[in-house]
């Protein structure tokens, strides 16, 4: 894989703490360009924004994380669960958002074991020169949040 991903634009504002990274060079062989902004909301949650802006092919999208944790499918997203302690994900995008697992089990010799982990995360399938937005929280147990519909451009 070529390419870097730079930190762009950030803030250090306790009500709007963020960092925006621009990872079109990581994927340029697939879209046109992505960003990734993330930012931690009211001291409770985080939140992940992606924006990407598809090539002139289809393009599967895969949003993934990596996690030691025991996983649980909801209604509207995932529960986390390790040592006692809840994470909960739900994510927004241009359609309903399916989350899926996939293992992390090596599918060659020479892979090293990962055991004790999934990944998490869902498929998008973007139409050629698409433009689409995908935001995920990570909420605390005790935590409310609520997805923000402002472009990564706008993040003061």
């Amino acid at each position: 894989m070529n390419g870097y991903a730079r930190i762009e634009r950030s803030s250090c504002n306790p009500d709007h703490l963020y960092a925006i990274t621009d990872l079109s060079t990581l994927y340029s062989d697939q879209v046109r360009s992505v960003w990734r902004g993330i930012a931690i909301k009211d001291q409770s949650s985080v939140m992940v924004q992606d924006e990407v802006y598809n090539g002139d092919h289809p393009t599967v999208m895969r949003w993934t994380m990596l996690t030691t944790c025991q996983v649980k499918a909801t209604a509207d997203g995932l529960d986390l669960e390790k040592d006692g302690k809840r994470l909960r994900l739900i994510a927004h995008g241009p359609v309903k958002i399916n989350w899926q697992t996939w293992s992390t089990e090596p599918t060659t010799d020479y892979d090293e074991a990962n055991s004790g982990t999934i990944l998490v995360g869902f498929e998008y399938l973007a139409n050629p020169g698409e433009k689409a937005s995908f935001q995920v929280l990570f909420l605390s147990e005790n935590s409310q949040g609520s997805f923000d519909e402002v472009p990564l451009e706008a993040w003061k």
